[in-house]
């Protein structure tokens, strides 16, 4: 066969999307080959064009400044794109019509932590937002795998703002801790010009739904020692949101 690295037949080198960091170069795996890349079944290698690659390298850069805008301190939505340990690209959009303004799939697995499943997006915006979701997503995957955090006896009898359908307590807990996630993610661009107005209605939004949620986990009565202190930290969080004045016709559309 070829050697490793030539892109020939008998050798599919993984594809990456890279940034500078102060300490060099990081090489996140855009895995578009590996069976076991997706959330269910394997599934066969379905290679991105060149082009589709060196689109999404074009978005993730764009995306990289974006989180890079909201300092190097740590809070709620903020990212170090060096920590995401491998993005999944879901379908191609070459076969398709153009990436949407948002993210129309996203998703991740609690055993493959800082690794996420992703649609191309529209926009970086749209892809920094979603890799701080799916992050957070990981974290807390995480912790559960350490610490007992609730008793869920995996009845979906529980309302979440953000889906149609009922979720069991798990399921809302991952839910409010990525969204008050997504919530500082656009808490910290409320004073950027270039994004001040979505970021205006995408916080008040989140900070509301999230704090719902926290509502009914602290009331659930399911809530272990541990999982009553993260609970109870995201509540303090929110509180403090909730105080954070925000443009008056943003704040009527998420209360809507």
């Amino acid at each position: 066969g070829s050697a490793p690295g030539t892109g020939a037949a008998a050798w599919l080198p993984l594809r990456t999307l890279t940034h500078t960091t102060p300490t060099g170069t990081v090489a996140i795996p855009l895995d578009d080959l590996d069976p076991y890349r997706d959330l269910d079944d394997p599934v066969a290698p379905a290679r991105l064009a060149a082009g589709e690659a060196a689109q999404w390298q074009r978005v993730f850069d764009d995306a990289v400044a974006i989180l890079a805008g909201a300092g190097t301190g740590q809070g709620p939505g903020r990212l170090d794109p060096a920590a995401v340990r491998a993005v999944v690209p879901y379908g191609r959009t070459a076969l398709t019509p153009p990436a949407p303004p948002t993210v129309a799939v996203s998703a991740s697995s609690g055993d493959s932590f800082g690794a996420m499943v992703i649609s191309r997006p529209g926009s970086a915006l749209a892809l920094a937002e979603t890799l701080v979701h799916e992050f957070q997503h990981s974290k807390l995957a995480a912790l559960l795998h350490l610490f007992p955090l609730l008793d869920d006896d995996r009845e979906e009898r529980y309302y979440a703002p953000w889906r149609a359908d009922p979720r069991h307590l798990t399921g809302l807990l991952h839910g409010a801790y990525a969204f008050t996630g997504v919530a500082g993610f656009w808490h910290d661009r409320l004073t950027d010009p270039a994004h001040s107005e979505a970021a205006a209605y995408h916080f008040a939004l989140r900070r509301l739904q999230c704090r719902l949620v926290v509502r009914t986990l602290l009331t659930s009565a399911r809530l272990t020692a541990p999982g009553r202190r993260l609970v109870e930290g995201l509540a303090r969080t929110l509180d403090g949101w909730l105080r954070v004045p925000v443009d008056r016709v943003a704040l009527r559309r998420a209360r809507k």
